[in-house]
């Protein structure tokens, strides 16, 4: 009987999870181009990353080989309306390739692809207000 009633609670965590805990909150479809020097940054597997500040809390869109995204998640297109932090992750095998480098030629490599401050929500400097009616972001990553 127990173990029946925290199969219970269980599948009603896993659902809440599934369907975002927001109150049914709407989404705003979130779309975009990611450039770097009038170019698409179109890195395979690279991963754009929309966080709420100080709360842990994201989602992130892998970019397309001519630079777009979409953000998708488990209840449908987009992102619940409020303030975000952007960044741009680089592909693991990327990573781990930089690991055994000196930091001067790990800086080298990164910043040939983008600057490294992009990395981090925290220091990319790109923010973002998502509204209900969505948004359309064209992001230039600027040296």
């Amino acid at each position: 009987m127990v173990r029946k009633a925290w199969l219970v609670v269980l599948a009603a965590l896993m659902l809440s999870g599934v369907t975002g805990c927001g109150g049914g909150k709407p989404l705003g479809p979130v779309t975009g181009k990611v450039s770097y020097k009038g170019k698409p940054l179109s890195v395979k597997n690279c991963v754009i990353m929309f966080e709420i500040p100080n709360k842990g809390i994201g989602l992130g869109a892998r970019l397309e080989d001519d630079g777009t995204f979409r953000v998708v998640n488990l209840t449908g297109d987009g992102l619940e309306p409020g303030h975000y932090q952007v960044s741009i992750t680089l592909p693991p095998d990327f990573m781990a390739g930089l690991r055994m480098l000196p930091p001067k030629e790990v800086d080298r490599r990164m910043n040939a692809v983008f600057p490294r401050k992009y990395i981090n929500s925290a220091t990319s400097g790109l923010e973002i207000d998502v509204a209900t009616a969505g948004q359309v972001l064209d992001i230039e990553l600027k040296d």
